[in-house]
This record gives C-alpha cells, structure tokens and sequence, in this order.
C-alpha cells in the first residue's frame, strides 16, 4: 500500500494550491520533504526528497531565518497527513476505506474518490488546495 503522495503529484499543484499547502504544514519531524537543490550556493531547477528528523525540528526556526530554501520545502503527504488536512479544510464528514473517500454526510455514503486511498485521499486534498 503506498503511504506518501509522490513528487510528481506535488508538482501537479499550481503556486498558489503549494503556499496553501505550506500555510497549514506543520513540521512534525521524521518526514519526507521535498526541497529546492543548491549547487556552489545557486539555487537550482532541481529539487529533491529529504527526510527532516528530529535535529531538524530543533533547529527548524533557526533555518528558516538562515536558509532561504526552508521556506520553499513541501511536504510528501502521509495518508495521516491527508485524513488530517480534510478533517481540518474539509465540511464534509469522510469516511476512509481502503481505495475510496466516501462522503458519509447522506445518508447512503457517496463515494468522492476511488483508487489506492494515498491517491484517492491526494485527489481531495488537491481539490481543495486548488479552491
């Protein structure tokens, strides 16, 4: 079962759906972060996927002041991460089975999305980043 969303998906976001993303993105530490690439101190059309552990989140404020690139990083969503987005953007009641995100607010469940759940939960998140 795949857990995180993939960097191509995050790409998928418009600037705008990314700094919302980044508005409610609380690090939390041990997670993937996809982050812009420096090479002899100039930034670069690259990014790549770190993983930000525990020493991270000390020093987290310290390199948001410091390094400029913080500011930029995105988080590689976790399947936790997503239910917890839709629970705080969404007014929807969800249901999660594994492939589909049901609206649970009907009285039939209704389905929203169908799939892998990381992906199904992606396409609502997107949704609503996109908003």
């Amino acid at each position: 079962m795949k857990q995180f969303i993939s960097t191509k998906q995050l790409e998928e976001l418009s600037d705008k759906a990314k700094d919302k993303l980044r508005k409610w993105w609380k690090p939390i530490g041990n997670e993937f972060i996809y982050t812009p690439t420096f090479e002899k101190g100039e930034r670069t059309k690259k990014w790549s996927v770190m993983i930000m552990n525990e020493t991270w989140m000390e020093d987290w404020n310290w390199m948001k002041k410091r390094y400029e690139w913080v500011e930029d990083a995105l988080p590689l969503l976790s399947i936790g991460q997503m239910i917890d987005f839709l629970n705080d953007q969404d007014k929807k009641r969800h249901e999660y089975w594994i492939g589909d995100v049901m609206d649970s607010s009907q009285d039939t469940p209704v389905p929203l999305y169908k799939g892998e759940l990381c992906d199904a939960l992606w396409k609502a998140v997107k949704e609503i980043l996109e908003k």
